[in-house]
């Protein structure tokens, strides 16, 4: 089937004269100031791919979003309401913003959405332990690279746009409006091999069964780009829900793109690593509200040899829209034997425990997984913020670098630690920022004897960073004696420096692989690396 696109028309068209000058004329200077940052330097080169990037997703909003962002850009200040309401047109604008001035982090107001529940002190939660059903298998080593998104491999430093990204080209395209219409399009999709981008109009498709994806190179995405506008659904977060899981992937190089997931049973999508599937991408996409992990990648202990590879989850939203699970055996993304992953660029909330015990992570690589990457994610009010390995269940390698962890004082019962490496050897953690304003006593560690050859420099935290159990490794250059007036703080989250503090700025270890900060800005701008996930 062939489908014709057609010139969108401006989305500015009806606006008054004098208000679509001003408007017109600041979408020039932003123009300007993208292509002032392309070329020179590798640094500048790296800054000019993403503003080029940043200006096609704001191309790619709908009128009225657009309309947001660009009088935020000529006020040079972002509603905080708005913020917290729409964290991906912050995040948008701060691109913008700082690719148009030429400032390395000076815009008015925070980093994205805020976290919701109810104020008061918060426990200390029980320590980083957890369960969780799968096998351990054997170790493997594993590739780094991306995949087929040409999202930079793990090892490289390349962070990629963080955009909403076009979906892959497939030899089939089909157009859909109604959920029946889905389900067919993809079990046709299944019968003729897979190559078929299903492209859903906007809408809420309501499921009556879990979409079945058992063959290669299948996309569903929205035919729009924007994920608030397409809602894909089960009938319920519950233990009895009809559906379990929303989305079943068996096939290798599927892609989810510009879509929003809620409801379900189980997972609202699963990964079935166990029978090698590899290379999924899943991004600009919302998912919430599921009962138990959002995303799960799946290993069969019988298969110690077959792995999920080079997975890209990115620019996604992942968040409990109640402030707070609906049980304890919830988490973000839960990966078994997944090697070569890249997490990156998105936001996670509330995925926190009401009672029983600790949550899973946000993020969460395990059971012979090996060489993933995880960057500049957000990750506000989760019981665990990110975590590689688990008693009996190792990880091996991987980089967890330029993230924002961030817990108020919102009374979750068993909030938890920041980063956890748990049997996890030979990892890299640096250039993190966690704050934690619960009870929990600190802010990263390092685990259990075979927990070895592990660096954790360049940290900024307000907790110690410590050893359990005998873990080992090379740690040094961290700050954990940061207050809240570190930071900017105006909404929750936001961990961006709030001023050129001593100590932080300019001071950290020039590392391998680290060439930006998590608003993608390169490093370093001043005399030296500045220690944490911001490059003021």
């Amino acid at each position: 089937m062939t489908v014709e696109s057609t010139v969108p028309v401006s989305p500015f068209r009806n606006l008054p004269g004098r208000r679509f000058k001003r408007i017109s004329a600041v979408l020039a200077s932003v123009v300007i100031g993208l292509a002032g940052c392309g070329g020179g330097s590798g640094g500048g080169a790296a800054t000019g791919a993403t503003g080029e990037a940043s200006l096609a997703e704001l191309d790619a909003l709908s009128p009225a979003d657009k309309a947001i962002v660009l009088a935020a850009l000529d006020s040079g200040t972002f509603d905080p309401q708005i913020a917290a309401e729409k964290g991906w047109l912050f995040n948008l604008w701060q691109r913008l913003y700082l690719a148009r001035t030429g400032s390395t982090g000076t815009g008015s107001t925070g980093t994205g959405s805020t976290g919701t529940g109810s104020t008061g002190t918060g426990s200390t939660g029980s320590g980083s332990t957890g369960s969780g059903s799968t096998g351990s298998g054997s170790t493997g080593s594993g590739s780094t690279g991306s995949g087929s998104t040409g999202s930079g491999s793990t090892g490289s430093g390349s962070t990629g746009s963080g955009s909403t990204g076009t979906p892959a080209q497939r030899t089939t395209q089909v157009q859909v409006s109604s959920a029946s219409q889905l389900m067919s399009a993809l079990a046709a999709a299944n019968s003729r091999g897979g190559d078929t981008a299903i492209l859903l109009a906007d809408g809420v498709y309501q499921l009556s069964d879990t979409l079945y994806v058992n063959a290669p190179k299948i996309t569903i995405a929205s035919a729009s780009g924007k994920r608030e506008n397409v809602t894909i659904q089960g009938d319920a977060m519950s233990a009895n829900a009809k559906i379990g899981n929303l989305i079943r992937v068996a096939g290798s190089d599927f892609e989810l793109n510009g879509v929003t997931l809620q409801r379900s049973g189980w997972h609202l999508v699963q990964v079935v690593g166990n029978e090698d599937v590899d290379r999924p991408v899943i991004r600009n996409c919302v998912l919430r509200d599921s009962y138990e992990q959002m995303l799960k990648v799946t290993r069969d202990d019988a298969k110690p040899s077959v792995y999920s590879d080079n997975g890209v989850v990115e620019n996604c939203v992942f968040e409990y829209t109640a402030g707070i699970g609906p049980q304890y055996y919830v988490g973000g993304i839960d990966a078994h034997g997944s090697r070569g992953w890249v997490v990156r660029g998105n936001t996670f909330r509330n995925i926190a425990s009401p009672n029983t015990d600790v949550a899973e992570f946000a993020i969460h690589f395990w059971s012979n997984s090996s060489n993933n990457l995880v960057e500049r994610n957000t990750i506000i009010d989760c019981d665990r913020g990110i975590g590689f390995g688990m008693q009996g269940r190792p990880n091996q390698g991987g980089v967890i670098r330029n993230n924002f962890i961030h817990h108020t004082d919102n009374g979750h019962p068993y909030a938890d630690v920041g980063i956890a490496l748990t049997e996890s050897p030979g990892t890299s953690v640096h250039n993190n920022t966690v704050l934690l304003e619960n009870g929990f006593g600190w802010s990263i560690e390092y685990r259990f004897a075979s927990t070895t050859g592990v660096q954790i420099a360049n940290n900024l935290a307000n907790r110690p960073i410590i050893s359990r159990d005998s873990g080992s490794g090379n740690v040094s250059n961290n700050v954990t004696n940061a207050t809240r007036s570190t930071f900017r703080l105006q909404v929750a989250g936001d961990l961006h420096l709030a001023g050129a503090v001593s100590g932080i700025v300019d001071a950290g270890l020039a590392i391998t692989g680290l060439v930006d900060d998590i608003d993608g800005q390169a490093r370093p701008i001043g005399a030296g690396i500045d220690i944490g996930a911001d490059e003021r």
